[in-house]
């Protein structure tokens, strides 16, 4: 009897703990369903928006990051008129060169590119860097011939670092 109530205990511990570690994650997505719920009045759907910007979280607030700075003041006007603390407090709207679309059309270039040109190498990460305009790439490997390609062929859009 005594193994079956620690048993339960464990397992009870265990769920609590998982539950609790899942919590940040379901405030963060349903932050970004409200984002999109105003982003939808703009663009009316998440992927048409993509065309048009991009939406990343860093230092736990979510940026919305977009290219048209007329929608720029839309899409704050439509959040701020949902008087909302935590869009208030943990949304950031912001200017960005790219949008999501050409980020990953400047990624799949760069896979490609890379790809072509170091067969042994891999890319470990790669994201978009909105605040320098340009997509971050830490791979595993690049010759100098591949560093000198890369710059040429992506002069600023890209920015990689070698992880070894």
């Amino acid at each position: 009897m005594y193994n079956l109530v620690m048993t339960l205990l464990i397992i009870v511990s265990i769920l609590i703990v998982i539950a609790t570690m899942m919590q940040p994650q379901k405030q963060q997505d349903a932050l970004e369903n409200s984002v999109f719920t105003q982003l939808n009045k703009t663009y009316r759907t998440p992927e048409a928006f993509q065309d048009y910007g991009v939406m990343y979280w860093r230092d736990n607030q979510l940026h919305v990051a977009l290219k048209s700075s007329a929608d720029m003041d839309t899409v704050k006007a439509n959040l701020a008129s949902q008087g909302n603390s935590t869009i208030n407090n943990y949304v950031v709207v912001e200017p960005s060169q790219y949008s999501q679309t050409e980020y990953d059309v400047i990624e799949s270039n760069f896979r490609n590119y890379y790809s072509k040109n170091e067969k042994g190498g891999n890319v470990i990460a790669i994201f978009p860097d909105v605040e320098n305009n340009q997509l971050y790439a830490v791979v595993s490997t690049a010759s100098r011939e591949t560093q000198q390609g890369i710059s040429k062929v992506f002069g600023s859009k890209v920015k990689m670092t070698v992880k070894r």
